[in-house]
């Protein structure tokens, strides 16, 4: 009975070990497409920069908040039950929307700025990959891991520095650009040009990176003690 138990606990141990390493490389290949995909639309974007731009339902488009005074803002509804007090629609997130024309500085600038962003998301899923692919073998804790966890903390980081660079210089480059008849263009708010969420998690990695540094550590000295 032992031995059968034994036996039992050591099939369920490699196919717990066999399904971990099946979705660990589902996962990378997952990250490994992706990479991909944005490292082609990366170039692709570079080359439309460079050529002025591409036809017209491709093209990017500009948008800017705007704030318009001659627009009710909240409209009356009723509740159809007593579970509620007040009931009302609020109309938020006014937006002008513009399509530069091909070949002008707005358009090339535009796809510079996506060129930018999908190639650094295309690093990050890149470091991800190769982090994945050590995962494989069994050996998380190493030196180039901390540099993959690193970088992609890094590039989380300087993801949102770069939207927020973005965000503060649109309404300098593009707030001449237009008339707003009974309103006015506003820019995003301070606060908003921020994206908490994506700074958050960068720095959560840069923290981890600091555990697989003393991980890799730890896994080298009990290389050299064996």
């Amino acid at each position: 009975m032992a031995f059968v138990l034994n036996f039992s606990a050591k099939t369920k141990a490699m196919f717990s070990a066999k399904t971990l390493s099946g979705g660990l490389y589902f996962v990378s290949a997952a990250a490994t497409l992706i990479s991909g995909i944005m490292t082609v639309g990366f170039f692709l974007l570079m080359a439309a920069s460079l050529m002025g731009g591409l036809p017209r339902q491709l093209r990017v488009s500009l948008e800017i908040p705007v704030h318009l005074q001659k627009v009710q803002t909240f409209y009356e509804a009723r509740a159809l039950s007593d579970a509620y007090e007040q009931v009302r629609i609020e109309v938020e997130d006014a937006r002008l929307k513009a399509v530069p024309a091909k070949g002008r500085w707005p358009q090339v600038l535009g796809y510079f700025i996506a060129t930018i962003y999908t190639g650094m998301f295309a690093l990050l899923f890149y470091q991800l990959q190769k982090i994945l692919f050590t995962f494989k073998n069994d050996r998380p804790f190493t030196a180039r891991n901390v540099d993959h966890i690193r970088r992609i903390g890094a590039l989380a980081v300087g993801i949102v520095l770069f939207e927020f660079l973005i965000y503060s210089l649109g309404g300098i480059l593009f707030g001449d650009q237009f008339v707003v008849e009974h309103g006015a263009l506003t820019g995003r708010p301070f606060l908003e040009r921020i994206n908490w969420t994506t700074l958050f998690l960068g720095l959560i990695v840069l923290a981890l990176s600091e555990v697989f540094r003393k991980g890799a550590v730890l896994q080298e000295n009990d290389d050299l003690t064996v």
